[in-house]
């Protein structure tokens, strides 16, 4: 077993000792530590690092650490995770909560913008990201198919306004400036 001593240690209850349980364990004092970090530098005004990149890091870790104790095929079977349960259960909250928390007197006064930016925004990015991709892979920097490229230029201009959002949420920013990104 890739447990080694952990499995063999008898004064832990055997509910823990299940690799299923650890791996959980483990992603939960992840999430837990991560929410910590971000307390502290919220309530110390330390700006040195943002949240989210504190974030991003300990998840690098976090996911190498359990990459040595478990081997990849475990991981896929315990981290399934169903398009349909993300569309359909984590999605709307999250997006009802930003609706709900949006200043609606900036938003509708800036509707013209938001609809050109999140088109002719979001457009332009596609295009521009697989054409970089297409070119890149031309140039042997990686081995994906045009789709791949087209499918990955989709996915990172669709996250783009949430990683803006993520980071400037603290940030003195006009309302108006905001109100357009988040509603795109």
């Amino acid at each position: 077993s890739t447990w080694g001593p952990l499995l063999k240690m008898s004064f832990l209850p055997s509910f823990l000792i299940d690799p299923s349980m650890l791996v959980v364990s483990f992603m939960l004092m992840g999430l837990l530590l991560a929410a910590v970090c971000a307390y502290v530098l919220s309530k110390h005004n330390i700006h040195v690092l943002h949240e989210t990149t504190v974030s991003l890091v300990m998840a690098i870790i976090f996911a190498w650490v359990m990459s040595r104790f478990v081997s990849h095929e475990k991981l896929a079977e315990y981290f399934a995770f169903s398009p349909s349960f993300f569309f359909k259960v984590l999605l709307p909250p999250i997006i009802f909560n930003s609706g709900y928390g949006m200043q609606r007197s900036y938003f509708f006064s800036n509707m013209s913008a938001v609809g050109v930016y999140s088109f002719f925004g979001t457009l332009i990015s596609f295009v521009v990201t697989a054409a970089l991709m297409v070119m890149f892979g031309s140039w042997g920097m990686h081995n994906w198919s045009t789709f791949e490229c087209f499918l990955f230029s989709s996915f990172i201009c669709a996250t783009d306004p949430v990683a803006v959002l993520a980071i400037t949420e603290h940030s003195p920013l006009s309302r108006d400036l905001f109100s357009i990104v988040m509603g795109e």
